[in-house]
């Protein structure tokens, strides 16, 4: 994954949306996920490394970062 745009969107003020995530934590928050076969699914911010991206990706068996 080379760059994942994440909108927030949410009922609290931006002054209180989160700034700074210590990486090596597990990420806050998670996204809903529109796939080729057509079905929908939320995900986990961690999880987004566990899904095949393209032919040759390969998952890392850690999130990078951790």
């Amino acid at each position: 994954m080379q760059r994942c745009l994440i909108a927030r969107h949410g009922t609290s003020p931006t002054d209180s949306s989160i700034r700074k995530v210590d990486i090596k934590q597990r990420l806050p928050g998670a996204i809903n996920l529109s796939l080729a076969d057509g079905h929908a699914e939320l995900s986990p911010l961690d999880n987004l490394w566990n899904y095949r991206w393209h032919l040759d990706y390969v998952p890392p068996s850690v999130r990078p970062g951790r």
